[in-house]
């Protein structure tokens, strides 16, 4: 169970903030095309750590279309202490959102992955591994 030690979580916490959703309401009017996804993007958010504490994290990600309607993601995030890359397979659970599973093979850490696009916004959440995290991005 060496993967989840402090500083591996914390890293496996950091890759994964790079893509998910604050809300998904069925309701909620189609702000974005599917393709809107598609491309790179940058932001920042905080993360939970198993101990309650937080810390900032800021992340770039690319999602590249599959060509079946989901999309592959690449991120690298960081927080002041930590440096981690991920990768995930996304999926439209909605016209502007979308969820998967997220993967770091260092560590071998799988989580969830959930995703809102508003134009050129991107809301992510996620959780697994103790870690839960918000992060907002943009283009």
């Amino acid at each position: 169970m060496s993967y989840l030690t402090f500083p591996n979580v914390l890293r496996s916490a950091v890759i994964a903030l790079s893509g998910a959703v604050f809300a998904m309401t069925p309701s909620e009017p189609s702000l974005a095309r599917r393709s809107d996804l598609a491309g790179s993007w940058r932001g920042a958010g905080t993360i939970v750590l198993p101990s309650g504490a937080s810390e900032e994290a800021r992340c770039r990600a690319r999602f590249r279309p599959n060509g079946d309607g989901s999309f592959s993601m690449s991120a690298l995030c960081a927080t002041p202490s930590q440096r981690a890359a991920q990768v995930a397979l996304i999926e439209p659970v909605g016209s502007n959102r979308y969820a998967g599973s997220i993967f770091n093979d260092e560590y071998n850490y799988t989580g969830e992955i959930f995703l809102t696009v508003r134009g050129d916004r991107l809301s992510a959440s996620l959780s697994g591994g103790q870690v839960s995290g918000r992060i907002s991005m943009r283009r």
